[in-house]
C-alpha cells in the first residue's frame, strides 16, 4: 500500500513534458542536489540528461542523439540555452530496439558505405539513384570531390530488392544490346538526342538567355526530370510523397508567375463528371463493381445511377495544362485539378478552354518538335532537381514585368 501511495505522489508531480524519474536511480548524480520543490526548472533538471549523458547512456553517437530530438523521440527542454533531455522518454527508446532502429534510419550514408551494405559497387549504387530506388538527401565535400548522402532507413528498406533489380538490369543489359545499332543512328541524325551531352549543353544554352528566362527553362526542366524520377519509384510501387509535394509547391510557383509572363500559359481541360453517391445508392454501384468488375473511377462516373441526394463534382477528373514555351524549348506539364484546388483559384488562369485542342497526356518537353527522352532526363540527377527547385520555390526575383 506504501508503495501504491507513493507511485501515486509520483504521478501527481508529473510536469507537462518531463516525468518524474530521477537521476539518482540510474546512477548519476544530481544537478542540483537540494532542489526547490516548488521551482519548476529544479525538477526539470534533475529528472533529465545532458546530450553527452544521454549518448552514454543509449549508446548512441552524438548525432544519433540529435536525430531522435529531430524526429521528436527524445522529448528536450531548454533552461537558460542550456538543451536538457527527459529522462522518461530516454528509458522507452533503451527498451524499444524498434525506436533504436528508427533512429540509426536517420544516419546519412556515403555511397560507398551503401555499396558495402547492398553489395554493389559505388557505380551500381549511383546508377540507384539516378533510376529513383534511393534518394540523396545531402552532399558533403570532401578533398576530392563531392559526395552523396543517403538515409540508412532507405538503404535498409531496398536490400530485399536488389536482386530483382539485378535480374532487371541484366535484361534491360540485353536489350540496349539489341537496340544499341538503332540508337546509335538516332545519335548520329540528331544531336540534340545525345543524353551524354545534354545536360552541358542545355545550360550553355541557358547562359545566353535574360537572366529570368534562364531560370524559368531551368524550373521547367527540373519540373520534367522531377517528374521521371516519380513515375521510376511509382513502377516500383514506391510512394515518396516528398518528391510529390516539391512538384505540386514548385507548381504552385509556377502559376504565380504565371500572371506576369507571356511564355506561360494555363488550359483548364474539363473532365468527365464524378458522382458522389449517397448510401442507398452506393449499395448498387458496388454491385455493379463486382459484377462488371470495373474501377472505382469508372463507377464514379456512372452519373445516370445518381439520385437527387447524390452530389455530382464537375471538377474531379479535370486537368490544368501548364503549357510554356521559351525560344525552341517547349514543355508541356500536366496536375490534376483536384490535387492543387486547394491553393489555385480561377482567376490565375490567363486561358481556359473548355474541349481545349489540348488533351491530358505525359508531361513533356521538345527542343524544336524532338522529344527530350528519359535518358536526356537522367542525366539531372535527383539532387540537383530538389536543390534547383527549392531555389526557384524560394526565389524572390522572379518580378517577370522586368526581363533584365
Amino acid at each position: 500500500l506504501f508503495w501504491i501511495k507513493q507511485c501515486k505522489i509520483n504521478i501527481m508531480c508529473t510536469e507537462e513534458i518531463f516525468f518524474t524519474i530521477f537521476r539518482e536511480s540510474l546512477g548519476f548524480e544530481p544537478f542540483i542536489k537540494k532542489a526547490d520543490p516548488s521551482n519548476k526548472n529544479h525538477k526539470i533538471k534533475n529528472t533529465s540528461f545532458r546530450i553527452k549523458e544521454c549518448q552514454k547512456f543509449l549508446e548512441l553517437r552524438e548525432d544519433q542523439v540529435k536525430n531522435a530530438i529531430n524526429i521528436d523521440l527524445l522529448k528536450t527542454e531548454t533552461i537558460s540555452g542550456v538543451l536538457y533531455i527527459c529522462i522518461y522518454s530516454a528509458l522507452k527508446i533503451k527498451d524499444s530496439p524498434e525506436l533504436l532502429e528508427k533512429i540509426t534510419d536517420e544516419d546519412q550514408l556515403t555511397t560507398n558505405v551503401v555499396g558495402e551494405i547492398l553489395e554493389l559497387t559505388t557505380k551500381n549504387v549511383r546508377r540507384l539513384i539516378d533510376e529513383g530506388y534511393l534518394t540523396v538527401v545531402a552532399t558533403v565535400e570532401f578533398k576530392y570531390g563531392l559526395a552523396s548522402l543517403i538515409k540508412r532507413g532507405e538503404v535498409r528498406k531496398l536490400k530485399d530488392q536488389i536482386p530483382e533489380i539485378k535480374d532487371f538490369w541484366k535484361s534491360k543489359t540485353k536489350i540496349n544490346r539489341q537496340m544499341g545499332a538503332k540508337k546509335a543512328v538516332a545519335t548520329r541524325q540528331n544531336p540534340n538526342y545525345n543524353p551524354m551531352t545534354f545536360k552541358a549543353d542545355f545550360f550553355d544554352n541557358a547562359e545566353n538567355l535574360p537572366y529570368k528566362d534562364a531560370k524559368l527553362m531551368k524550373a521547367c526542366l527540373s519540373l520534367l526530370s522531377l517528374n521521371y524520377y516519380i513515375e521510376r519509384k511509382l513502377s516500383k510501387n514506391i510512394v515518396d510523397q516528398e518528391l510529390i509535394d516539391l512538384k505540386n509547391k514548385s507548381l504552385e510557383k509556377l502559376t504565380k508567375v504565371s500572371t506576369d509572363i507571356t511564355n506561360i500559359k494555363l488550359y483548364y481541360i474539363q473532365g468527365e463528371d464524378y458522382v458522389h453517391f449517397c448510401s442507398s445508392c452506393m449499395e448498387s454501384i458496388k454491385e455493379l463493381k463486382y459484377n462488371f468488375k470495373i474501377s472505382w473511377d469508372e463507377a464514379h462516373t456512372l452519373s445516370y445511377y445518381a439520385c437527387k441526394k447524390c452530389r455530382i463534382d464537375k471538377d474531379y477528373f479535370s486537368i490544368i495544362v501548364f503549357f510554356v514555351q521559351i525560344y525552341e524549348y517547349t514543355f508541356i506539364l500536366n496536375a490534376s485539378y483536384k490535387d492543387i484546388k486547394p491553393w489555385f483559384k480561377p482567376n490565375h488562369l490567363q486561358h481556359t478552354n473548355k474541349g481545349s485542342w489540348l488533351y491530358p497526356e505525359e508531361d513533356k518537353g521538345l527542343i524544336g518538335i524532338t522529344p527530350i527522352s528519359d535518358e536526356q532526363l537522367k542525366t539531372y540527377k535527383i539532387f540537383e532537381v530538389i536543390n534547383h527547385l527549392k531555389e526557384f520555390i524560394n526565389s524572390k526575383d522572379l518580378d517577370f514585368s522586368l526581363n533584365i
